[in-house]
């Protein structure tokens, strides 16, 4: 498919503004600034399904006094927001658009993922490339810091919490043989037993580090391919080394690179075009925010094919 198809549809860019799944907030301001910055108008074709700054306005207050970790009220405001951007992009593909996420930490994946997966009927059936430091699929049982954004792929598997694993009306959404990570450096024993009982495609860091990434990216897309109808790019800005990705809000030294991955990325789509996209965990309140935004728009820009992105790739 070449990559040129993604213009057939119009980009609807949907945001998640949500920091609660996350330690601390700061997140959540992520798609109201990155809206500011004029995203919508670098891709050209993208307009916003709904207005980030009006949601983050609606939401602040919360944010002056985040609940504890691992309390009743963290769990229902996740839980919320996986359920308003479930319905989003559920609303965004039968409308014929392409759904890009914008997050917002990443506990996002439980609620984007299941409203794609339940707009085209197609749980089971739908490749997930999971670029991240972290491999996010504890349960609450497993998880030493509670945090939601540890968790998404876990509910999407039908592990862990009901509510969660339940948001697109069926589950699992996912098969583990679907999944697999690129950028890993950050995990614990749990999670790691977890992803060897279950077989999960993976690329960290000790194993990729100095290979070419347009060879590492084909070999995760042909390690998901059997009996996939749709392609999902997750895409956790924390997998970019910190030098290069400064604003994150769980940065881990040792990442990947960034011009070797948006030359891997434009390979990567040339092989096939994904379905849907997604970007988290960009905090404006970091220093380096002008240095990450532009790395979140070039990769964007790369995916979509939208225009030549700034950070040209080897």
């Amino acid at each position: 498919m070449p990559k040129t198809a993604n213009r057939k549809k119009h980009i609807s860019l949907i945001p998640f503004v949500c920091g609660a799944g996350a330690k601390k907030g700061g997140t959540e301001r992520g798609p109201a600034e990155v809206k500011k910055r004029g995203l919508h108008n670098d891709l050209r074709a993208a307009a916003w399904q709904s207005d980030p700054e009006a949601l983050y306005l609606r939401e602040q207050e919360f944010y002056k006094n985040l609940p504890p970790l691992g309390s009743e009220a963290r769990r229902a405001a996740v839980l919320k927001h996986c359920r308003e951007i479930a319905q989003g992009v559920e609303q965004a593909v039968k409308a014929g658009a392409l759904p890009v996420t914008i997050g917002g930490d990443h506990s996002m994946a439980a609620g984007s993922i299941a409203g794609f997966a339940k707009a085209h009927d197609a749980f089971g059936r739908i490749g997930v490339i999971w670029i991240d430091a972290h491999a996010d699929i504890h349960t609450m049982e497993t998880s030493p810091s509670k945090t939601y954004h540890g968790m998404p792929l876990a509910a999407l598997l039908g592990l862990g919490d009901k509510e969660f694993a339940n948001i697109g009306g069926a589950s699992p959404v996912l098969r583990p043989e679907h999944i697999v990570y690129i950028g890993l450096r950050s995990t614990e024993a749990a999670e790691n037993r977890r992803i060897s009982d279950l077989g999960i495609h993976t690329f960290d860091m000790k194993d990729i580090s100095g290979a070419d990434m347009k060879k590492i990216f084909a070999k995760a897309l042909k390690a998901i391919s059997k009996d996939i109808d749709y392609l999902v790019l997750s895409i956790d800005l924390d997998a970019f080394d910190p030098a290069e990705a400064p604003a994150v809000g769980s940065p881990e030294q040792g990442g990947l690179s960034v011009k070797d991955v948006l030359a891997a990325l434009d390979h990567l789509t040339n092989l096939r075009v994904p379905d849907m996209v997604e970007v988290v965990e960009f905090n404006p309140d970091l220093a380096g925010a002008e240095q990450t935004y532009q790395l979140l728009k070039d990769v964007l820009a790369t995916i979509l094919n939208v225009r030549e992105p700034v950070i040209k790739p080897l």
